[in-house]
């Protein structure tokens, strides 16, 4: 993993350490899952048996238990959500910019996604101008009012929106291997692709001047950040590579110049591709 040591705490600049690479001495003050009661919020260590607890339960970290868990605070800098199950996740359909609502399991999500993000610090929260990223939003974040905004669309997928993807996708994956031409009534990957770099960059510098900020939206969307912000690949392959279940987190984090940003998906990773089945 790229990036300098902190200096203080022992670990990297930001993100997750691994490998034992959070060495003494260390303070748990300085990473995201340490709560107000000085306690650890962070599941994968207090749910291990090996991990020593208090007599009321809480885990009592040191620094062996969590060198696999520790993140740093404040360098957080942009947390992205993707919104609840929909009725059209659930058929399989194809979605675009059709309007589809969240479902039972959609709200529940959110609800789950609003736990793991109630102390993490959001100033401010930003939406995909479509219904089922603005309900999310709402549900994730009902402190503060979302910010719609309509470059957080996912990619326009024109006249595939509502079909199924079982009788389409391979009429669709024309359009992801050849991501110069535009879907009929829709837009073309690369189109898309230069929207989502467009918005990302203005999200980055919001997020480092005033973050972490927040950020609803769709799959296809979570593949771009995920992609643009390391450098991977622009294009990526939204509504095929999909990883990120729906409702769940990705986390970018600035590494300082010289290790640059990093994504982490830190809530609901999907173990199969596609997740649940796109935007």
């Amino acid at each position: 993993m790229a990036g300098e040591m902190s200096g203080h705490d022992g670990t990297r600049v930001s993100g997750y350490v691994h490998n034992s690479e959070n060495r003494q001495p260390r303070n748990c003050g300085n990473c995201i899952w340490y709560k107000d009661d000085e306690s650890c919020g962070n599941q994968t260590v207090v749910s291990d048996p090996e991990v020593p607890k208090n007599a009321d339960g809480r885990a009592k970290v040191d620094a062996d238990d969590c060198s696999n868990a520790f993140q740093s605070r404040g360098n957080a800098i942009i947390y992205a959500v993707r919104h609840g199950e929909t009725n059209g996740n659930k058929d399989k359909l194809f979605r675009g910019w059709i309007e589809v609502p969240l479902n039972a399991t959609g709200k529940k999500e959110a609800q789950l996604a609003r736990e793991y993000l109630s102390d993490k610090g959001i100033k401010r929260v930003f939406c995909s101008d479509l219904g089922r990223a603005q309900e999310t939003a709402k549900l994730v974040m009902p402190s503060k009012k979302a910010e719609k905004d309509p470059t957080l669309r996912p990619w326009d997928v024109g006249v595939f929106a509502g079909k199924s993807r079982e009788e389409t996708q391979e009429a669709f994956n024309h359009y992801i291997d050849n991501p110069e031409v535009p879907i009929p009534d829709g837009e073309s990957l690369r189109e898309f692709a230069k929207r989502q770099t467009k918005a990302i960059k203005r999200y980055i510098k919001e997020g480092q001047e005033d973050g972490p900020i927040l950020l609803v939206f769709h799959s296809s969307n979570m593949v771009q950040i995920e992609k643009q912000v390391e450098g991977k690949d622009e294009l990526g392959r939204p509504e095929d590579t999909d990883r990120v279940l729906p409702g769940g987190i990705l986390c970018v984090l600035d590494e300082g110049e010289h290790g640059g940003m990093k994504v982490e998906v830190v809530f609901g990773e999907s173990q199969e591709e596609p997740a649940s089945y796109g935007s």
